[in-house]
């Protein structure tokens, strides 16, 4: 194992990894974002496993330069998320509609950016009881992922008055989310996986089994009216003060507040008038993040 250093040459405190890690980290990020030409250049360089300080190619010191950068390019697009977890703090993060993982690893991200900033970052500046805090937050974190993997389920309700879905759009399989997964480097151990459709998937016995007590930040990308109330209802007993609840396509149907995860929420507010909700933001990719307070808080 090896020491990485930033390009200034500070000492890098978040974990000790391998040359062939960060290549790794590097060429998944980068595939992401540059052109192929790009990809194949780098991929030249791949370290050999006995090679730590990568004397023949590239430093450790670039090498894990690229990697930084690919990191803050990256958490770019996890915005919206990393202002829901600094609103809620770190804690439970479930996931209605996981499809191909990819918000998964997104909100991943940006919690781990977070309690980095809480941690390590604190450590320079000696601040020992918000290093604690950060991770005591962390070590709790676990990030549950609720789908079918079967895709949308038949369109009833509300919205098969406009039908915009079809039953089995957006199918993926649970190991094309665990692929992605792997392929940033999470460990696994904090991820939790559910398969089935919503009714049949959010009951008391799950949320028993998973060992729900508090939820930091609810994602529902389920698209549909009838898995969003479904997903609702099932978070509610578990949502606290500073739980945000961001809607992956709110502005799906044109907008109209009377279909889908519009016309849930709606519902929702009205069967819990005594919550206040503020709206914490919104993303040009159609995500609204909403901020609640229960009643007493």
């Amino acid at each position: 194992m090896i020491l990485t250093r930033s390009a200034d040459g500070v000492r890098d405190r978040r974990a000790s990894v391998t040359a062939r890690d960060l290549f790794t980290r590097a060429t998944v990020w980068t595939a992401r974002h540059l052109p192929s030409e790009a990809l194949a250049v780098l991929r030249e360089r791949r370290p050999a496993d006995d090679d730590p300080y990568l004397e023949s190619h590239i430093t450790i010191d670039q090498l894990a330069g690229r990697v930084r950068t690919l990191e803050r390019q990256r958490w770019l697009y996890d915005t919206l998320f990393y202002k829901a977890f600094s609103t809620a703090g770190l804690g439970d993060y479930l996931e209605f509609g996981v499809f191909q993982g990819a918000s998964l690893c997104a909100a991943y991200r940006a919690a781990f950016e977070l309690y980095r900033q809480l941690s390590v970052d604190a450590e320079w500046g000696n601040l020992g009881g918000q290093i604690e805090t950060g991770r005591v937050q962390w070590a709790a974190a676990r990030f549950i992922g609720f789908d079918s993997f079967k895709g949308i389920p038949a369109i009833r309700g509300p919205d098969a008055e406009r039908p915009f879905y079809v039953e089995g759009e957006w199918a993926a399989s649970e190991e094309q989310a665990w692929a992605a997964v792997d392929s940033e480097g999470i460990d696994r151990a904090k991820v939790r996986l559910v398969g089935g459709f919503f009714e049949d998937s959010c009951t008391p016995e799950t949320a028993e089994r998973l060992g729900l007590s508090e939820v930091a930040v609810v994602h529902i990308d389920s698209d549909i009216y009838e898995s969003a109330r479904v997903a609702l209802a099932f978070c509610t007993p578990y949502l606290r003060d500073g739980s945000v609840v961001i809607f992956d396509e709110w502005f799906q149907y044109h907008a109209n507040p009377n279909y889908g995860e519009q016309r849930a929420f709606g519902e929702w507010r009205a069967a819990h008038p005594d919550w206040q909700v503020a709206e914490l933001g919104r993303e040009p990719v159609g995500r609204m993040a909403f901020v609640l307070t229960p009643p007493g808080a």
